[in-house]
């Protein structure tokens, strides 16, 4: 008997933002439910990723000295930890990062990427355990949720990083990469920016942490193991944008 909160006719016509941790798993968990329920839509469930692109942006800001407003990086993988790679190599405005990088070797990119990716361990620990990043995830979540209205509403170029199903690398079924969403959700998959080689060793690390997140969730759902992944040695394939209609 189907769930009475998960009935086709209602989480067909609805775009579902996902901010549980753990994402990555959450994610898997949920889709799969609503195909247990009948209810095939995986490109109406996002993982709410955008607090980790507004760190990116916060940190990149402070060291060109903008307004995290002019400033954008694209953020990959997953959310936690390891899986949380900021793509700062392409962040906007490139020029300036890209001289800010080359002056100090390579330094500063590994710094700010450490520090985006365990924010949520620092808060903590500033905290001392008692609390966790509330408002800034209120702040993400809520530009997030502003960006699935927009897409709803039809308006173009919603373009927003998320954890989505994917095919966008050939070793995960979900990863979190940059989309462009519609009144249907995503409506097509823009591929993975342009890395360094610094990046692209820090997603072939990923990729085996996000293939154990998603089996979990696959687990959970189905109570039994789900089949083993394997991955190529970078995890990636020949990306063709996928529209859907």
């Amino acid at each position: 008997m189907p769930h009475p909160y998960l009935r086709p006719c209602v989480t067909s016509q609805a775009l579902i933002g996902v901010i549980t941790n753990p994402i990555n798993s959450m994610v898997p968990i949920v889709v799969e439910t609503f195909k247990k329920q009948g209810d095939c839509t995986p490109g109406k469930v996002f993982g709410v990723t955008a607090i980790d692109v507004v760190r990116a942006n916060t940190f990149v800001a402070e060291t060109l000295g903008l307004d995290p407003e002019c400033v954008f990086v694209p953020v990959v993988g997953g959310h936690s930890g390891a899986t949380t790679i900021p793509i700062l190599s392409q962040a906007k405005p490139c020029n300036e990062l890209t001289q800010v990088i080359a002056r100090r070797n390579g330094e500063q990119i590994e710094r700010l990427t450490a520090a985006i990716q365990d924010a949520d361990g620092d808060i903590i620990r500033a905290k001392r355990g008692r609390g966790i990043p509330t408002l800034s995830v209120a702040f993400a979540a809520t530009r997030f949720a502003i960006s699935l209205a927009r897409g709803i509403n039809g308006q173009p170029s919603v373009v927003e990083c998320a954890y989505v199903a994917s095919e966008v690398v050939q070793a995960v079924n979900y990863f979190s990469s940059p989309i462009l969403i519609g009144p249907d959700g995503v409506m097509e998959y823009l591929g993975l920016p342009k890395m360094s080689e610094y990046e692209n060793c820090l997603l072939s690390s990923a990729i085996p942490i996000l293939q154990d997140d998603v089996k979990r969730g696959l687990y959970f759902v189905h109570g039994e193991p789900p089949p083993i992944m394997t991955s190529t040695s970078t995890g990636l394939r020949e990306h063709k944008p996928r529209v859907f209609h």
